[in-house]
């Protein structure tokens, strides 16, 4: 293969107007993940002996690219798991797991180029969840954010109002890239969505479409702007990090100045040039903090314990487009472009550390030693100066910003651009986690105790962006699901491997991107509705709740052993119950599904989807 070429031979749009109080959208193609574009084809493949190769069961040619859309599990009809993703005609697909045929009512287009995750969701009523898509990308004009029901139909599409820049008109189909989050954003338990645009404005609206927060008029249609100054291309991740019961909404964002608060709406610009990462309280729309650094971010936060202090921390990368900018014009470039952070709750510092590559992609948060503990997953994408296979790498770290031992690992395939995922593709007893690498060249998967390449597919033939899927099909069966372009033609390509190693996702899995269908980015998400199911610790002290989504909250004494909200689910969850020890529990869902977690043991079910 040919060498990748470097950074800048791959960034050829126009500089943004970089002392202006805004830039538009259009001229931040430099800072998109599509920017990497041109690396995804180059790279030296390391040579290696698989131990054990999953088996491809099908492969579907989509057409059209697949860029950073991840294939997403649902299950929309009465055949199983199936899979939806996006694709550059503007198509959302879905796909039966089991051989890959269309689900009826399926594909469903939204008219713009489709860079996001379809989201899934439980959102009341019915058997089925129901699907949220963004639309649009920094190279269209035009965008939406939709919802489908499971087979197809349209429940509604909104063009969001935004200028493209202070000063420019309105626009009311502003590009949408990030993917949606689906959650409570208030304290009512409803189901809510929100995704960051491409605009110099973003809404959040509840499950039905209806705006949320504080609602002004303009041209006669309802709207409750947040005045984010620049673009969003990361995904919003939801979680009550301080414990108060109203879930926060954590995302990226950029800037290129700081402009005076409008007129009407929320004002949450980021300061200065370069970017930073808020809290959104979900309730209001008010900015409850924000941490800046000094490039843009594009990665998509993640929420969780990684301290194991029971507190949740936020952790993420950050993006590249002021290193290339001053790059081209000889100037000193930012300092936090190849940098991950670990946030406290209250957004103050906690750590954080120089990998030596671009940190565009979206952390994991998984136990990968079997320690207990969440870890950090992520790769880098080579140098600003050098972007090319030597210096692209795979990351395993503590809550501390340390590596952990064997890592870090060159990338055998080139750029990770896309989120790493995590399954207990081993069957290891103590459920650590072993790592699905996307890459330019192919996918890999690495032992994560050990560091070791265990095997690899479509070596230097599809590229991939975003992130794999692992679903646990049982028996020790594993299904990944791929979604990426070949490499030949050009085309899309969507694929189902299966692994039959004994192996399981396990509890402290990140087997999709963003970790659940919601696409919540956290481990201490919000249910989207009442609770379905409580059961009582041993001694009093403590209680579990369960959610519709299986996701499973603990107060008091009670531990957290796991949830299913991580898996496609056949059939909501509506009740739980407790081990006699207290350090266990059961899911039931309304198809007589048991998921059993902790000491809880498995005998069996009438469900169709235990995993």
């Amino acid at each position: 293969m040919a060498a990748a070429p470097t950074l800048l031979t791959a960034l050829t749009a126009p500089p943004a107007a970089a002392l202006g109080p805004s830039a538009s959208h259009v001229n931040r193609v430099l800072q998109s993940p599509k920017s990497l574009k041109a690396l995804l084809a180059g790279g030296s493949l390391k040579a290696y002996q698989a131990a054990t190769s999953p088996t491809l069961a099908w492969q579907v040619s989509t057409g059209a690219p697949i860029d950073v859309s991840s294939p997403t599990p649902a299950t929309l009809d009465q055949q199983g798991t199936s899979v939806l993703v996006g694709d550059t005609s503007g198509r959302v697909l879905a796909l039966h797991g089991s051989d890959g045929s269309e689900v009826s009512g399926w594909p469903v287009s939204t008219g713009n180029s489709v860079e996001s995750s379809p989201t899934v969701a439980y959102t009341g009523g019915g058997s089925y969840p129901n699907v949220f898509v963004s639309s649009g990308s920094s190279a269209t004009t035009n965008g939406s954010l939709s919802s489908y029901t499971a087979n197809g139909v349209q429940r509604w599409s909104l063009g969001e109002p935004s200028p493209e820049a202070i000063g420019q008109p309105w626009n009311y189909s502003v590009p949408i890239q990030a993917t949606p989050v689906v959650g409570p954003f208030g304290n009512d338990g409803g189901s809510d969505v929100f995704a960051g645009t491409l605009g110099i404005q973003s809404f959040a609206y509840n499950q039905a479409g209806q705006p949320l927060w504080p609602t002004a008029i303009r041209g006669g249609n309802p709207y409750s702007p947040f005045y984010q100054n620049d673009t969003i291309f990361s995904s919003p991740a939801l979680a009550d990090l301080n414990g108060s019961g109203t879930p926060q909404i954590i995302e990226g964002g950029d800037s290129s100045g700081t402009p005076p608060a409008p007129a009407t709406g929320l004002f949450g610009g980021c300061n200065g040039q370069g970017g930073c990462v808020r809290s959104i309280n979900g309730l209001t729309g008010a900015v409850n903090w924000q941490f800046d650094t000094n490039d843009t971010v594009d990665s998509s936060p993640a929420i969780g314990d990684v301290l194991g202090n029971g507190q949740n921390q936020v952790v993420f990368g950050v993006g590249y487009y002021w290193s290339a900018y001053d790059a081209q014009h000889g100037i000193a470039g930012p300092t936090d472009t190849t940098k991950i952070f670990v946030l406290n709750s209250d957004g103050s510092l906690h750590c954080e550390k120089d990998l030596g590559g671009i940190t565009v992609g979206s952390p994991a948060l998984a136990d990968i030693n079997g320690d207990g503990k969440l870890d950090i997953v992520i790769g880098t994408a080579g140098q600003i100066s050098s972007a090319n296979d030597g210096t692209s790498q795979i990351w395993v770290l503590d809550g501390n910003c340390n590596p952990l031992p064997n890592w870090p690992q060159a990338s055998p395939g080139g750029v990770v651009i896309g989120g790493i995922v995590t399954a207990n593709l081993t069957g290891s007893a103590t459920g650590s986690q072993d790592l699905l690498v996307p890459t330019g060249g192919g996918m890999y998967a690495f032992n994560g105790r050990t560091g070791a390449l265990m095997f690899a597919t479509d070596v230097g033939s599809i590229s991939y962006e975003n992130s794999p899927l692992v679903v646990d099909e049982g028996g020790g069966n594993l299904a990944i699901y791929l979604a990426g372009t070949l490499a030949a033609d050009n085309t899309g390509v969507v694929s189902k491997y299966v692994l039959n190693t004994g192996g399981s996702i396990g509890a402290s899995a990140w087997p999709m991107f963003h970790l659940d269908p919601r696409h919540t980015g956290s481990w201490a998400s919000s249910p989207v509705s009442s609770a379905l199911g409580i059961s009582a610790a041993p001694g009093g002290s403590g209680y579990w709740t369960a959610s519709s989504d299986g996701a499973v909250f603990q107060f008091g004494s009670a531990g957290q052993f796991g949830s299913a909200a991580n898996i496609a689910l056949a059939k909501p969850i509506v009740g739980m119950a407790s081990t006699p020890d207290g350090k266990g529990y059961w899911l039931v869902a309304s198809d007589g599904g048991i998921f059993a977690y902790g000491d809880a043991q498995f005998y069996g079910s009438i469900g169709s989807a235990f995993g």
